[in-house]
């Protein structure tokens, strides 16, 4: 189903995926996503299998459904996963990441803005945000990878009583909740 989303100026198409897009256990069905607008995945789907995504506008995947990609997830605008999201390569955002979960890359994740997670930050390499990295909104919570680069800060644990881990070392941005641990 396609629909027409109107962004300021600026006239996108969106295409919403339900449970029919997706196989029996849950791949979608073309592999690959590429698509030169905004994508709406529909809630309480579990978890759901790309080959890779590509698109050049934002990425709203709702509440219960989470998406894993072999290759890497390429989002021209922000990601914003009520579920979990994992990627076999890098995660890259020109906007925003904002998950109702856990992150993880094989490669790294960037965003121009924020990142902010439910649970934990994992990255194969590094982890670069615009603007904060934020992980444990809603459980635990640490953060782990190569090294760190944040524009306005970094927290690992707003849901714990204790100091989450932030396992890599810090290139740029204060460390505003969590312990540096390194290994």
């Amino acid at each position: 189903m396609l629909l027409l989303c109107v962004r300021g100026a600026e006239r996108m198409k969106t295409l919403k995926l339900e449970k029919k897009d997706f196989d029996e256990n849950r791949k979608y069905k073309n592999g690959k996503l590429d698509y030169d607008g905004h994508v709406e995945i529909a809630s309480d789907l579990g978890w759901l299998f790309f080959d890779r995504i590509k698109i050049k506008g934002f990425l709203n995947v709702g509440a219960g459904s989470g998406i894993k990609a072999g290759g890497s997830i390429g989002v021209g605008r922000g990601i914003e996963v009520g579920g979990n999201i994992e990627a076999g390569e890098g995660i890259k955002a020109g906007g925003s990441i904002g998950v109702g979960g856990n992150i993880k890359a094989g490669g790294g994740i960037e965003a121009g803005e924020g990142i902010e997670a439910g649970g934990g930050i994992e990255a194969g390499e590094g982890i670069e945000a615009g603007e904060s990295i934020v992980s444990g909104l809603f459980f635990k919570g640490e953060i782990k990878c190569k090294w760190l680069s944040a524009g306005l800060g970094i927290a690992a644990g707003f849901n714990e009583e204790l100091p989450q881990k932030i396992i890599g070392g810090i290139r740029k941005g204060p460390v505003i909740l969590g312990e540096v641990v390194k290994e």
